[in-house]
């Protein structure tokens, strides 16, 4: 009976999560052994107090579905597709959209205008592969990867995406659900309102603004699968795909680093990776091959202040823009009174936050340490305690670590930095 408005969106993550926390779909997990799911490969789905199957779902790990995704995994590179408008600076040749699609905010059950920049990637069909998302860029990652749903019931490597970023388990969804419904082509949706939206914005705007007589030149360290620099070109192979660019990873994780060559071997991307902790001195080794770089997004777990202080004669001289996870108060601020002192703009000013346990009750639905879906998606609850989100132009978002996103003003004109406010696509700040 929900089968119908399974693609509308909210509809599918409360459709599939309402019926996980009454057990109406049964993936094997506690309490159900290796053999009882062999011998019992496809389960009924039944409602609350029902004796009749209501309608019948096949265990996603079931060979009847088969997600076998080292044995799906292709080795040729799947090319990005290319706009078919040409990228105009101005804006003016954005790609078509019969009606620009607006973006959802589950906390306050409203929507929104997309910032302009998510809106330069036109909409487009995709071959299916079970083995793989592809996001709206045309990034294919393995399903596995932010997907626990795809992996067992686990999360890949140290991070729980599946439960802590909503744009990624409703993408995983959305997969299941094309999957499950037998289909060859997919959609892909653009974001929602989450703690990964404004970081798409600087991300995909850093492209846009690259000057067509440079190398678009993008590193990232604290890399996991490559998630933000293998957006970051994916995005300029799709609007700017005469662009060239430079692609570089730091990260200390030996899975996450056989993940990133993965990723990127999938896509066909170029890039050089330091598979170590990232410090200053490795960042400064890069830095010594490139003239300049559009863009540095750190997220190396309370290592990036001593990174940022010892680096940023360097990043004052080459760096464009700066995106740092702050995983601390205490690092937050030092890294604010850093970037002020060296006059940075700032486009964005998240301090990490305060009341974590609401964020794990109502949003990743985790308590006394388990995943669980007791109190999860009380967004209504979020909203009434107040301290657990922070304001955006497009309404509440909930968040765990701090953020910043700076400029620098010796590249960057002030008088024309781009906002997360902005209404028309502001991509001429470079000097």
């Amino acid at each position: 009976y929900f089968l119908g408005p399974l693609f509308s969106g909210t509809i599918l993550i409360s459709a599939f999560y309402e019926c996980t926390a009454t057990h109406l779909i049964d993936f094997g997990g506690p309490g159900q052994s290796e053999n009882e799911t062999q011998a019992n490969p496809r389960r009924s789905l039944r409602g609350p107090g029902r004796n009749r199957p209501v309608y019948e779902i096949a265990n996603p790990f079931d060979p009847i579905i088969p997600m076998s995704l080292s044995s799906s995994e292709s080795t040729s590179p799947v090319p990005i597709p290319r706009s078919s408008v040409p990228f105009d600076p101005t804006g003016a040749a954005a790609p078509p959209w019969a009606s620009p699609p607006s973006v959802l905010n589950h906390l306050n059950a409203k929507r929104y205008a997309h910032h302009p920049v998510m809106l330069q990637v036109s909409s487009e069909a995709y071959e299916l592969e079970k083995g793989f998302l592809v996001e709206w860029n045309g990034l294919r990652v393995p399903a596995e990867f932010d997907c626990d749903i795809f992996n067992n019931g686990k999360a890949w490597g140290a991070h729980h995406y599946f439960t802590e970023v909503p744009t990624r388990w409703h993408a995983c969804w959305l997969h299941y659900a094309a999957i499950a419904s037998g289909s060859t082509l997919f959609v892909p949706e653009l974001p929602f309102v989450d703690d990964e939206y404004n970081e798409q914005v600087a991300v995909y705007q850093s492209v846009l603004r690259a000057k067509p007589n440079q190398a678009y030149v993008v590193a990232e360290l604290g890399a996991r699968w490559g998630t933000w620099g293998s957006r970051a070109i994916a995005f300029a192979k799709a609007r700017r795909p005469d662009l060239e660019y430079t692609l570089h990873f730091e990260e200390v994780s030996k899975v996450n680093c056989e993940g990133i060559v993965r990723v990127a071997r999938k896509n066909g991307l170029d890039y050089t990776l330091e598979c170590g902790y990232a410090t200053h001195k490795t960042l400064g080794k890069w830095m010594e091959t490139v003239d300049h770089v559009d863009l540095i997004d750190m997220d190396i777990q309370g290592s990036e202040t001593s990174v940022c202080e010892l680096s940023m004669p360097l990043l004052n001289e080459k760096v464009y823009r700066i995106i740092v996870g702050t995983h601390s108060n205490e690092i937050h601020a030092k890294l604010e009174e850093l970037f002020s002192d060296n006059e940075w703009i700032v486009i964005a000013n998240v301090p990490p936050q305060k009341n974590t346990q609401c964020v794990d009750n109502y949003l990743r639905g985790r308590a006394n340490g388990k995943y669980q879906q007791v109190e999860r998606f009380n967004w209504a609850k979020m909203i009434e305690l107040g301290d657990c989100t922070h304001d955006t132009p497009r309404g509440p978002v909930a968040h765990y670590d701090g953020e910043l996103i700076v400029d620098n003003p010796r590249f960057v004109d002030s008088s024309k930095a781009f906002s997360m406010a902005d209404t028309d696509l502001k991509v001429s700040d470079l000097k």
